[in-house]
Parts: C-alpha cells; sequence; structure tokens
C-alpha cells in the first residue's frame, strides 16, 4: 500500500508529518528518529520515512510509534553526520525488540564508552588502528575485564554493521578483535563447606536465609531470588516456577524523548539507577525445577499464606539485590568462608549434581541453559575428590587376564 508523507520543520529539531495510507490520514505525528539535516529534511515531501511516533502514542508513553516501510525506502543520509547520531537510531530500533534490561544495558555501554570515543566523529573515518587503541584504552586505562570489552565491542560491531547499510560502498571495512579472556577457576563450596554453611543457614532461619538455601539447593540467579513470590511455589507438586528476575539498572536518558537533548547536559552520574522486575535473560530461563524434600519441608515452615509476598521477605516489599549480597557476605564472615560469591552457589549445585550422577540434559534444563554445552564448560567443575574417585574405578577394573607383578 503506498504511503505519503509530508515533514515540516518544528522548533527544537522537532519535526511534524502528515500521512496518508491509502485512504486512511494520520495527521500531527511526531519524526523520530531521521539521519538527515535540516535542509535534506525541507526537501523529504512525500518520501518514505523510517520511523515515527503518532501525538497519542506520546501521551500514552509508548515506545513503538508508527513504521513506515516503503518498497525501496531508506534513511537519508549525510556524510557529516556524527557516529552518535547513528547511535541513536540503532538504538531506537533495539528497543522495540529487546528487554527493557538489555535496553538499559545497551544505553549504559553507550553513554559510559562508546559516545566520548567515537560520538563526534564520522564513521567514515574510523580504522582499524582506532578500533584497536580504544580497545587497549578500555583495558589498560580504563581497567575494564575482558569480558565487559568484549560485550562493548559487540555492540559496537552491531551500530557498525547498522551503519554500514547506508554507507555501502564508502563506509571501510572494519576488523573488530575481541580481547582473549583469561578462563580462571571458579569457586566451589567443598562438601564440608557445604554444610557448615547450610547448618549455619538452618540455625536461626528467617526468610533471607531460607532463600539462601533455597538458592543453594536449585542453582536460581541472584536476580531470580530476588523476584521470587510465594505464588511461584507449588506445594501440591512440589516445584518452584522461574518466571521473573529482579535488577537494579542504570536509568540512563532515552534518546526517543523530546528532553533527549536536555538530558545529554546533565553529567552520567547525576542519573540514579531503578530496579526493573523483568522475564528472565531468555526463553530458556523460563522453567520448572523439582524441589527435594528438604527444601519442601522448609517451604512448609517459612510459608506465611499469603501467595503475593516475595519469598525474601514475606511482604509484599522486595528485597534488592545488593541487600542480599550483603546480607550473604555476613553469613559467610560467620562461618569464615572467603572469596565467595552468590553465584557460586549456582556452580556448587551444579557440581553436586554432577557428582550425584545427574543427566547433563536435565541438569541443563534445570539450571536454565540454551544447551548442554553452557553447563559443561561453564558450571560443571570436578572436585580432586571425584576425579581421585574415577581413577580408582578405573584402577578396580580388570583387562582380560589378571597380570600378577613379579620381582625379577
Amino acid at each position: 500500500m503506498k504511503q505519503n508523507i509530508s515533514i515540516t520543520a518544528q522548533q527544537s529539531n522537532k519535526w511534524n508529518a502528515n500521512i496518508d495510507k491509502g485512504s486512511v490520514s494520520i495527521k500531527k505525528v511526531q519524526y523520530g528518529v531521521c539521519l538527515a539535516d535540516k535542509k535534506e529534511r525541507s526537501t523529504m515531501h512525500r518520501q518514505p520515512c523510517w520511523y515515527i511516533r503518532t501525538v497519542a502514542d506520546k501521551a500514552t508513553n509508548k515506545t513503538m510509534g508508527v513504521p513506515i516501510h516503503s518498497p525501496g525506502a531508506s534513511i537519508p543520509t549525510n556524510q557529516k553526520l556524527p557516529f552518535s547520531q547513528y547511535c541513536d537510531a540503532w538504538l531506537a530500533v533495539r528497543k522495540t525488540t529487546c528487554k527493557q534490561s538489555t535496553y538499559c544495558k545497551y544505553q549504559s555501554m553507550l553513554m559510559r564508552y562508546i559516545l566520548p570515543y567515537f560520538g563526534k566523529q564520522s564513521p567514515l573515518h574510523f580504522n582499524n588502528i582506532q578500533i584497536a587503541a580504544y580497545t587497549q584504552e578500555l583495558l589498560h586505562e580504563k581497567h575494564l575485564a575482558p569480558k565487559t570489552v568484549k560485550d562493548i565491542l559487540i555492540v559496537l560491531r552491531s551500530i557498525l554493521h547498522y551503519t554500514a547499510k547506508q554507507f555501502p560502498d564508502n563506509l571501510p571495512a572494519l576488523d573488530i578483535v575481541f580481547p582473549k579472556e583469561s578462563k580462571k577457576e571458579l569457586r566451589v563450596l567443598t562438601k564440608e563447606e557445604q554444610s557448615k554453611l547450610t547448618a549455619y543457614l538452618l540455625q536461626d532461619m528467617d526468610a533471607c536465609k531460607f532463600g539462601v538455601l533455597l538458592a543453594m539447593f536449585t542453582g536460581i540467579r541472584l536476580g531470580e531470588l530476588c523476584a521470587l513470590k510465594w505464588e511461584h511455589i507449588s506445594f501440591s507438586e512440589n516445584t518452584v516456577h522461574i518466571v521473573a528476575t529482579l535488577q537494579r539498572l542504570p536509568n540512563v536518558m532515552d534518546t526517543t524523548s523530546e528532553n533527549f537533548t536536555e538530558q545529554k547536559k546533565v553529567p552520567l552520574r547525576a542519573h540514579k539507577t531503578k530496579v526493573v522486575i523483568d522475564t528472565p535473560k531468555s526463553e530458556t530461563s523460563l522453567r520448572v525445577i523439582p524441589l527435594t524434600e528438604m527444601i519442601v519441608t522448609l517451604c512448609n515452615r517459612m510459608y506465611n499464606k499469603q501467595n503475593d509476598t516475595y519469598i525474601l521477605t514475606n511482604t509484599k516489599q522486595y528485597m534488592e539485590p545488593r541487600t542480599l549480597q550483603y546480607r550473604f557476605q555476613k553469613y559467610l564472615a560467620a562461618c569464615n568462608l572467603s572469596d565467595v560469591h552468590f553465584h557460586t552457589l549456582r556452580h556448587t549445585f551444579a557440581t553436586r549434581c554432577v557428582e550425584a550422577g545427574f543427566e547433563i540434559k536435565s541438569l541443563s534444563e534445570i539450571l536454565g541453559h540454551a544447551t548442554t554445552t553452557i553447563t559443561l564448560n561453564r558450571y560443571v567443575h570436578a572436585s580432586l575428590e571425584l576425579k581421585r574417585e574415577n581413577m580408582n574405578k578405573l584402577s578396580a577394573m580388570q583387562f582380560g587376564a589378571d597380570i600378577q607383578w613379579q620381582e625379577k
């Protein structure tokens, strides 16, 4: 269906448009993201528009506007445009396709690490030496972990791929090399340490201590535990349903907001964080975990008969991850356990399951992994005791006739 669009300039770089879509006329729409300067925009009468948002959408605070894509439509480009405008356009697209938590992380990466370095430059002037120098700056001057640098470079690469579509013949080919991540041994509680911590948590157990026990014997993540309510526990099936995760994320600027230009003038540190309760990190993280008899017994003891309350507080107020981590460290100090993080409980759970002979596919589903490879490579850590036990099994095997060693 043919779409006719006329765009007129407004104040503060705002643009209004009239759209005729077949026999339907949509008037007074706000132009969302357009990669063109004022002169180019003023000549865009009846040209395809990439993204717009109606006044009604704005009033209801909708993030998805009215996308207009006609055959052969393209985003108007200007070789003098700074890279920051392409970042804004890329982020606007991502906002309609990714989770809120992911979107916040993209915003934070852009504002903290990408825009300060590349924002004012034209993407036509980027080169491999510059990208390599940027990588080294993140590693050695910003002192970021290789994994964090890799995540930033992945976002940068995605934006460059998006930008390249606007310059099919001019944008230089860039080779982004990810830093090597040193594979370090992850901490796993020994059986003695786990027993010691379990005994401490059972003593004078409250809702928070119970939550830590639940994580240790189910392998659920920190954010998943903070979002867990009693309504997610099935007492008839003795299972826990993981349906949400709670995170505190940077409350950075919204590039689709009318006040985005003014927001840019505010220092990043002035933007507060916010708590976001969203679906887990992936579809496979939505899962049902069977509970052991011990955990079911503890659930019955702690259940307050109010399904809409959070397990960690037994109230309708959630407990933040950083609060839970603070209390967890106090529990560890009381048990004289060092070099332990909350995620150590997840590693420990996976390791105990392997030692007990769990089938890897079942374990992978309990942990919420997309593939068994992730389970094996990241979370399964064979203890020295298990290795020795397996070697003893091997030495006990007899291949053919007994071999008698005789000294000569």
